[in-house]
């Protein structure tokens, strides 16, 4: 039977020591003291910790990592009702609003093509809107929404509600947004 004293020579311990790390750890490790100081390292835990959660998180089903939903503004949710009313309408009824100007004056002033752009900037790629601020400032455009809303559920089709809007705003025609009129088969709701 070979024993382990039979496979190394009689040596002192300390280099038989050394002989089993090089076996186990082939490259030399720098030992000694590190040459960053002791406030910017950091302990293996912390670091293992760090790598822990970077995988749980790219791994994670929610997708918080990839797309973070972005923050209503206050005028969305803690604004006057009429204007809380009209985003709300703006963010579930695009389509309506689309096709209703604007007749503050916006259009000339912050290229707004319709009132919908007056509560909605723009969409991103998971269709969550970012809002515009001219909507909580404007009784215009609030008024407006209010019209498109009260004639849809009157149940009026996108053109009526067009054409009557046209006409009580009448007065601002001047200053209505260059708003193309709805195609024939768009209904409201």
């Amino acid at each position: 039977m070979v024993t382990e004293s039979a496979l190394i020579p009689d040596e002192p311990e300390p280099v038989r020591e050394s002989l089993v790390n090089r076996v186990i750890d082939p490259v030399p490790r720098q030992r000694g003291p590190s040459l960053l100081p002791r406030s910017e390292r950091i302990s293996r835990r912390r670091f293992l910790g760090a790598v822990a959660l970077a995988a749980a998180a790219a791994t994670s089903s929610a997708g918080w990592l990839y797309a973070r939903e972005p923050e209503t503004p206050w005028y969305v949710t803690g604004g006057p009702e009429d204007v809380r009313l009209s985003y709300a309408f703006a963010v579930e009824q695009p389509e309506a609003l689309r096709h209703i100007p604007c007749y503050c004056g916006c259009g000339r002033q912050d290229g707004h093509r319709s009132v919908l752009d007056c509560y909605i900037a723009d969409r991103d790629l998971f269709g969550r809107p970012s809002y515009d601020s001219h909507g909580v400032a404007c009784p215009i455009c609030t008024a407006v929404v209010g019209q498109v809303q009260a004639h849809l559920a009157a149940g009026k089709t996108i053109e009526q509600a067009r054409v009557e809007i046209d006409q009580f705003f009448s007065p601002y025609a001047n200053h209505a947004t260059d708003t193309p009129p709805p195609d024939k088969h768009t209904h409201g709701q």
